[in-house]
């Protein structure tokens, strides 16, 4: 999120789409096959910046589950392949800087590498 972008457009009363979707916005790791939802509920994910973790999540924390979701998103829009849904973030939520190293573990694994460039 372009967070200075953001308070300016919710001062103008405008939607925040240009602070939350820009160019390179979403970075997204390598698709893996989905183990199924059970494990996903056995399973914490976590956000590393040069190693030492800023976030952990499990989506047992979500308010929808991923039924939920996919039916609504799908009746309220449409779904296609290839389409991704975008959910939310768990508590730790930071900025971050040109040169930070950040990685994206599922459990023990890392999912994900990223060099910020800015």
């Amino acid at each position: 999120t372009l967070r200075d972008e953001q308070n300016e457009l919710k001062k103008k009363g405008h939607p925040w789409l240009r602070a939350k979707g820009f160019k390179h916005a979403a970075v997204v790791t390598d698709f893996w096959s989905f183990p199924g939802e059970e494990t996903c509920k056995a399973t914490d994910f976590s956000l590393l910046i040069h190693d030492q973790i800023v976030q952990k999540g499990n989506i047992q924390q979500m308010l929808f589950s991923f039924e939920q979701m996919v039916e609504e998103v799908g009746e309220a829009f449409g779904l296609g392949e290839g389409d991704l849904l975008f959910t939310g973030t768990p508590e730790g939520v930071g900025p971050i800087q040109s040169g930070d190293q950040l990685s994206l573990f599922w459990g023990t694994e890392r999912k994900g590498h990223f060099s910020v460039r800015m």
